[in-house]
């Protein structure tokens, strides 16, 4: 269990959530018992780690009759930006889990987030929090606004928002940190080296964590049956074939 969990008003902690991931990963975490989060700046989009400064002035009227430029603010909003970038920076250290709140089976997921050969498994941000055995870590849990960032936006504001294109992953981000309520900063894990690397391995509780779990259908049906029987024989969770029915 987490030392503290950031939940929003109206955020449903019961609600199902699904991670899609390969099944080498999968086989590793039943094994090790161990849940494998990364760095958000390890994402593929690049403004997890980068602000698109041209959208972090102010627009500006310029022509005649247009007020003339004040230098002081001006000078005010770069210092800002300076900040928010910084911020940014150090917020792109943050270990972070993706899941997505979408029930039906997405063929998207299943090639870019399981690579064609993994699996999906269900669980719900109040089992998933509870299920880290990690009691010096702060944890801030939400669903992801899908909206371009902007001057409006601080660095704390983006920690939860992506570009619209994004829209139909309807994702739920978990972020593993240290909070200081006094200060209003949020910090990396710093804790025997965590921070040095680009994942982390939380101790987890399966039977805890993971209610169900669906094979991937680009995994041929015979083979996808013997590993569920071994999975069930092994580790004892149940696991289910994708609806999924694809031309091998």
């Amino acid at each position: 269990m987490m030392e503290r969990v950031f939940i929003p008003d109206g955020f449903d902690i019961s609600k199902p959530i699904f991670r899609y991931m390969p099944l080498t990963g999968f086989l590793k975490m039943l094994e090790t018992r161990r849940f494998r989060v990364a760095q958000r700046k390890t994402f593929s989009d690049a403004l997890e780690s980068k602000l698109d400064l041209k959208r972090q002035f102010m627009p500006v009227y310029v022509g005649e009759g247009a007020p003339k430029p004040d230098e002081t603010s001006i000078k005010e909003d770069i210092a800002k930006i300076n900040m928010k970038s910084k911020l940014h920076g150090r917020h792109s250290d943050l270990l972070v889990s993706c899941w997505t709140t979408k029930q039906d089976e997405s063929m998207m997921m299943w090639q870019c987030y399981a690579q064609k050969i993994g699996v999906r498994i269900q669980s719900d941000a109040s089992s998933f929090i509870s299920a880290i055995d990690c009691r010096d870590i702060d944890c801030l849990c939400s669903g992801i606004a899908y909206e371009r960032d902007d001057w409006n936006h601080s660095a704390v504001d983006i920690l939860f928002a992506k570009h619209p294109a994004y829209r139909d992953e309807e994702e739920v981000r978990f972020y593993f940190a240290n909070i200081d309520e006094e200060k209003d900063c949020i910090m990396p894990i710093d804790d025997n080296g965590i921070n040095s690397q680009k994942c982390h391995n939380f101790p987890i509780n399966l039977e805890y964590c993971i209610h169900n779990v669906m094979l991937s259908p680009f995994i041929d049906a015979c083979v996808a049956q013997k590993l569920a029987r071994w999975i069930k024989r092994d580790y004892g969770i149940y696991v289910r074939l994708s609806s999924i029915q694809i031309s091998q």
